[in-house]
């Protein structure tokens, strides 16, 4: 009964308080009865409510103390992966140039001032000629070259389209192997070769020949271009 008459008391010095205040305070023990979100009573800050839900305070201690040494591995991984995007990597395929197309000619040779001498032979290299033509004789024809003795052999010239017969044996003291018989004839004069004039050989295991080619003149490729 005396709280309500000290209300009553503050009410009427003071008038305009109550129209003024939108949520008057009560005072204690009385209960409120104006409509509001929030009592004004209550230690309430809206506005610190509404910025811890949107920028929550990130924790200032970690659980457990941060890994230096896998920190360094993790910089040195993205040091390269960045490294790896601006270098991207290219197959090997499309930077390596493909190997060019000689032909057939699996015997390549320049010739020398000793394949157009009176000597009347070519000189032909030895790895090659075991590869691709000892390879594919007869065991017999394969002795008979090796000891010397040597086999007649057909010489087609694949330019002039003409045959020529050669002897095809192992140059002994030269360890190599040779065309000879009418060489310096049929093909030094006939053809007009030249010392590093480039010829080709094969041997043609479905005629069981040579194959001859003249594939580039000394005089040519010294040409100004």
């Amino acid at each position: 009964m005396e709280e309500e008459n000290e209300l009553s008391a503050l009410l009427a010095l003071n008038p305009g308080r109550a129209s003024s205040s939108a949520n008057p305070c009560p005072l204690p023990g009385q209960v409120s009865t104006a409509l509001t979100l929030c009592d004004p009573t209550w230690n309430y800050n809206t506005n610190q409510r509404k910025a811890e839900e949107f920028d929550p305070a990130p924790l200032r201690f970690s659980a457990f103390p941060p890994n230096l040494k896998h920190k360094k591995i993790t910089n040195n991984m993205n040091k390269e992966l960045k490294k790896k995007k601006r270098n991207p990597v290219v197959p090997e395929t499309t930077l390596s140039p493909q190997p060019q197309d000689h032909g057939p000619w699996k015997i390549r040779k320049k010739l020398t001032v000793s394949d157009l001498g009176s000597c009347s032979r070519l000189l032909m290299p030895k790895k090659p000629v075991i590869d691709h033509v000892l390879h594919y004789l007869d065991d017999t024809f394969a002795k008979r070259v090796k000891s010397g003795e040597g086999i007649e052999v057909i010489v087609e010239d694949c330019d002039t389209n003409t045959r020529h017969h050669m002897t095809f044996k192992l140059w002994g003291s030269a360890e190599s192997y040779i065309l000879n018989g009418d060489w310096r004839l049929e093909f030094v004069h006939r053809r007009g070769l030249e010392e590093n004039d480039k010829i080709g050989l094969y041997w043609d295991t479905s005629k069981s020949m040579f194959m001859f080619s003249v594939l580039e003149r000394a005089r040519q490729s010294q040409l100004p271009a």
